[in-house]
């Protein structure tokens, strides 16, 4: 195995992280890590009496939450099908959710494997859940809900006789939701305090991500949530990953500043937001002008009061506020019509 690992990230958006020249530190028990000249530093955690369990090439450990990425389903199947099947012969439970329109077709892929669905069902082995009964019950998403339940289900499995309970999720049930960016990645931080600091077993849990359907940023953030990381098949530990509470400082100040800007955002008048795609976008005022058929004067008006209103210091600056607004269903559901995008 070499040294080093060469990986890298790509999402529709494009390439995000070249996981080139990071140390592989598969069983390590504290790492410090230096990311863009600032030191994380992981505190020391003590070791698990967990039986050794292998998954893409490596070991699992204490940090047991793992983020998933994969290009297509037919990737994502051949690299987690052994971690079912060597659940299944350990004699622990196994939970699967998924996109209900996908459930015939998980049975279906497992059963080609060779899985017995029937028996590891009758056997209490394998729990097959709909993301409409799991994350997004009753319609919508609450974070704490959602771990309660994960915590009655892994109670439930240690009464039933199960040493472990291993969890495989699918994430796409936050683009269902239109979930705001910063309450998938809250989740995902409460999900490390919740997982990595219990008494006894660690039981694993893979969240997948469709490299296809998530964005580059959000990708960028779920690697930063997750001590683990799937990437071309391989696990590796992650050297991008933040501890919770550091993360979830982060994120409520990132709120915060979301909150500032829709403040800012809300000042704009009807036409002040209209003209605003193509100032970001670096349309010539002339060109916004004869699109929006007023005058060029008018339009250099109304970018003047856009930089005022929204305090941007240049044009890369409102950009990212407007990146960031954008990132935001709330803020999306004032204009729906494709945000920040021109008409034309």
């Amino acid at each position: 195995m070499p040294d080093r690992c060469q990986l890298a990230v790509a999402s529709k958006t494009g390439p995000l992280y070249s996981f080139e020249s990071c140390p592989k530190r598969f069983l390590s028990r504290s790492t410090l890590v230096q990311i863009n000249g600032s030191e994380n530093v992981r505190r020391k955690l003590p070791a698990r009496a967990n039986r050794q369990i292998h998954l893409g090439g490596s070991t699992l450990d204490h940090r047991a939450h793992i983020c998933a990425f994969f290009n297509s389903r037919d990737e994502e199947y051949r690299v987690l099908l052994p971690f079912l099947e060597d659940g299944l012969k350990s004699k622990e439970k196994n939970v699967h959710t998924v996109d209900p329109r996908l459930r015939n077709d998980h049975l279906q892929r497992l059963t080609a494997a060779g899985v017995d669905v029937e028996v590891a069902n009758e056997s209490g082995q394998f729990e097959l859940r709909d993301w409409s009964d799991t994350h997004l019950a009753g319609g919508h998403f609450d974070q704490h809900r959602t771990l309660a339940l994960f915590r009655q289900i892994i109670d439930k499995s240690t009464l039933d006789g199960f040493p472990l309970t291993r969890f495989v999720t699918n994430m796409e049930w936050a683009l269902e939701a239109n979930l705001d960016t910063n309450a998938l990645l809250e989740y995902e931080a409460t999900t490390n305090n919740a997982w990595l600091r219990q008494d006894g077993p660690i039981n694993p849990v893979i969240c997948t991500y469709d490299l296809n359907r998530f964005t580059a940023n959000i990708i960028v953030d779920v690697m930063r949530a997750h001590p683990m990381v799937i990437i071309g098949g391989v696990l590796r530990e992650n050297p991008f990953f933040v501890p919770p509470e550091e993360f979830l400082e982060e994120l409520h100040a990132r709120r915060a500043r979301i909150v500032e800007l829709q403040r800012k955002y809300a000042q704009l008048t009807p036409r002040e937001r209209e003209v605003l795609p193509f100032v970001v976008a670096g349309r010539p005022s002339k060109q916004t002008a004869d699109e929006l058929g007023t005058s060029e004067i008018t339009i250099r008006v109304h970018r003047r009061q856009i930089m005022r209103k929204m305090k941007a210091h240049s044009l890369a600056e409102l950009i990212r506020m407007t990146d960031a607004l954008e990132s935001h269903p709330e803020t999306r559901h004032q204009n729906p019509a494709r945000f920040f995008t021109p008409k034309s």
